[in-house]
């Protein structure tokens, strides 16, 4: 099952699909070339940033907005029960947690969001 989510910033919708995404961790997924850049991972599970610069003001907007939809986001991979196994919605849940803890933290959230984005 694909999972997709539509994360809403000044009534622009930005659609994400995750099948190439450490999220789902599809066997067919690879890692992505930017402008000719190969990214400095060794696999689609590990997390790299490389949306845009904004604001500081709109990054931290967003940042709220995540951390305010946390519960709803993380109740997700119980919905694809029957779907998945115990053990693949536990990674699913366990990689979003992850997610929550880098944009929680402040340190991480400078080193892994803020000083990751891309001017171009």
């Amino acid at each position: 099952m694909l999972l997709v989510y539509v994360v809403l910033y000044p009534r622009s919708p930005l659609i994400y699909d995750f099948d190439m995404s450490g999220l789902v961790n599809a066997p067919y997924a690879v890692i992505s070339e930017i402008n000719g850049e190969q990214l400095d991972v060794d696999n689609v599970t590990q997390r790299r940033f490389r949306g845009f610069c904004h604001s500081p003001h709109v990054m931290e907007y967003v940042r709220k907005e995540f951390l305010s939809k946390k519960e709803e986001m993380l109740a997700e991979p119980d919905l694809l029960k029957g779907e998945l196994s115990e053990k693949e919605i536990k990674g699913i849940r366990n990689y979003l947690e992850q997610f929550f803890d880098i944009i929680r933290d402040d340190r991480l959230f400078k080193n892994d969001i803020l000083d990751n984005c891309r001017t171009k």
